[in-house]
């Protein structure tokens, strides 16, 4: 007895372990803020946006899924509701083995659910209220196995959860239920082969039927919701695509209770056998052999799940975009350029964060291209071919530019495919309060106020609606005001837009840069080279890059600039060139010359530029649901 004790207590204080220690890498590795900033899960105290969660099957659990995932908002909170969320699903799950003859006290088994688990709240795009989902589903199988020792009140709680749970949890939930109990029924003492034979046909017909009548006569949903709604819907930028831990996820329940069922068959019908009956009976009867061989197989395969799957399965790329989005979008400069130097892959998002990071830093002239600017001028701004994928980081591109008509549209676009985004709520409030429609602002601030997180944002501009004099003591409002065209057409090329914006305040110093940069990366250095009376006025001396661009012009051009250059920047370009001319194969000389001038204008113009290796936007993914 004392022996089975002590087994216990080591077995749990294992899987505590193993939770602590996957709490330490959502905590520091992970930081489910990220998960909360990439996905936004809406959540609003108000009557209109619950009633939208009313109408369709597992709308209820995807409410209630969201309201939880609040939590992520922190990186504490969030790591504490994904490893409670392992623990329960774990608890419930080794009930669930343990009522089984084949699955012994249920310590191995519950293991599995959890493992996958933690594999898919790793995945940033994975939305929380699908796990919710499928634990729904576990609890509906653990009450059914709990009441069976009372046959009546079995049979109705059956008959009733199948129709709460589908509404409740959606068709997929009902379907891990339905095809947990049939295994169940199989192989249990459930009762008399005869009504178990009806009650699995029952169980068949039901997992049919109830989705697909659903469909046809209750609720508007798709066809391809009929039996699989997991996955809400979501806008191509936050979608999550289903993957094998997802359809493992799904499928563990009813497949260990198989195998559990299957594993009890087996050794009934190997201890009919008289050797292996003497040897079950005399391993079984030894001091403590089967106790701690259980707690080394536990040990054993805790330590493999930890080291080969839990910590390897994060995409380090994608928290690498998220970080610098996440630490753009707060204004943490320094931080966005460090995570964007520190990614290992090129990609467009960090790209634009990237630019707009370090001209915010006041590193634009000395720091551009640190990052490879692949794309050339349209890296430079965001909405060139794509559109609802980067929708609110043009709205935020445009909003610092002083474009507000601009930020405007696009707030709008983003608020088409992420209506309950809250991001996309401040950005339409403070442009409709510029634009002095203080109307316009309440209403999306009255949306605000049911949310969470915003209260520092209602407290300040609830103010500016009751007294809209404020509006014009802005001082980040009267600059917008002071920038903005008014009364005039959108141009559809960025260049043409930049100069609309001169035109209408040549103070612009943004627009004024952008423009510069936009020509230094379309290898227009001669219109640089125009606009330089309005650039020097806010440098002195030009930063290196401007002065590396304007004295290979001169050189290729004997244009008479009137500039006093540096003499490093002149020897600098003149030795680029002439160790350029010593390898005739360009990859050859890009490596050769890559420690000395990777970062400079004159690698990007030689080696980076989309004019020299042909890479160009694709287009945007079409939004489909």
């Amino acid at each position: 007895m004392r022996q089975n004790q002590i087994s216990v207590m080591v077995r749990w204080l294992l899987v505590l372990g193993f939770l602590a220690y996957v709490f330490v890498h959502f905590l520091k590795v992970v930081q489910p803020v990220l998960i909360y900033h990439l996905q936004q899960p809406p959540f609003y105290k108000m009557q209109v946006f619950f009633s939208q969660y009313t109408d369709y099957p597992g709308g209820m659990a995807e409410y209630a899924g969201n309201f939880l995932a609040q939590l992520l908002h922190s990186n504490f909170m969030g790591s504490l509701l994904l490893v409670t969320s392992m623990l329960v699903l774990m608890l419930v799950a080794k009930y669930v083995f343990s009522q089984t003859r084949g699955g012994g006290k249920g310590f191995f088994w519950m293991i599995l659910p959890a493992v996958l688990l933690s594999l898919l709240f790793q995945n940033y795009y994975f939305p929380y209220n699908v796990f919710l989902k499928v634990f729904i589903g576990y609890c509906a199988v653990a009450i059914f196995i709990a009441l069976r020792n009372r046959r009546t009140v079995q049979m109705i709680f059956f008959g009733v959860m199948v129709f709460t749970l589908y509404y409740l949890a959606g068709s997929t939930a009902l379907l891990i239920f339905l095809a947990s109990v049939i295994v169940y029924a199989s192989f249990s003492s459930f009762t008399k082969v005869t009504p178990r034979i009806i009650f699995i046909i029952v169980a068949l017909v039901v997992s049919v039927a109830v989705p697909y009548l659903g469909y046809k006569y209750l609720f508007n949903i798709s066809q391809l919701k009929i039996w699989w709604d997991l996955v809400p819907a979501q806008p191509v930028i936050i979608r999550y695509v289903p993957d094998k831990a997802l359809y493992a996820f799904v499928a563990v329940l009813p497949v260990v209770l198989l195998i559990c069922g299957l594993l009890d068959k087996i050794k009934s019908l190997m201890l009919r056998i008289p050797f292996i009956n003497r040897l079950y009976s005399r391993f079984s009867s030894s001091d403590g052999v089967i106790v701690y061989l259980g707690i080394i197989v536990v040990a054993a395969g805790l330590y493999i799940v930890i080291r080969q799957w839990v910590f390897t399965s994060l995409n380090t790329q994608k928290k690498s975009v998220l970080l610098v989005d996440y630490y753009t979008l707060h204004g943490e400069w320094d931080k966005a350029i460090d995570a964007a130097l520190s990614s290992n892959e090129y990609d467009l998002f960090i790209n634009f964060n990237y630019n707009r990071s370090v001209y915010n830093s006041g590193k634009w002239g000395e720091w551009f291209f640190k990052y490879p600017q692949l794309l050339g001028a349209d890296g430079l701004f965001p909405d060139k071919i794509v559109s609802g994928q980067i929708a609110l980081v043009a709205s935020n591109f445009y909003y610092e530019l002083g474009y507000i008509s601009e930020a405007l549209h696009w707030a709008f676009e983003a608020q088409s495919t992420t209506p309950y985004n809250p991001l996309v709520l401040q950005r339409l409030v403070k442009v409709h309060l510029i634009e002095g429609k203080p109307e316009a602002a309440a209403t999306y601030l009255n949306i605000l106020k049911t949310a969470f997180f915003q209260d520092d944002f209602i407290k300040k501009y609830s103010a500016y609606i009751r007294d809209t004099s404020l509006i014009g003591k802005d001082p980040e409002f009267l600059e917008k005001r002071s920038f903005m065209p008014r009364n005039t057409y959108t141009p559809r090329t960025i260049s043409k837009k930049l100069k609309l914006l001169l035109k209408f305040n040549g103070n612009n110093r943004r627009a004024l840069e952008y423009l510069a940069m936009y020509y230094l990366l379309s290898h227009q250095v001669g219109n640089f080279a125009n606009i330089l009376p309005q650039v020097v006025r806010y440098y002195n001396p030009l930063p290196t890059l401007y002065q590396e661009a304007l004295v290979l012009y001169v050189a290729k051009t004997d244009a008479g600039i009137r500039y006093a250059f540096k003499e490093d920047v002149i020897q600098s370009v003149k030795n680029f060139f002439e160790n350029f001319k010593k390898y005739p194969d360009r990859r050859v000389a890009q490596n050769a010359l890559q420690q000395d001038y990777l970062g400079t204008y004159l690698y990007y113009v030689a080696f980076q530029s989309p004019v020299v290796t042909k890479m160009q936007l694709k287009a945007r993914e079409v939004e489909s649901y």
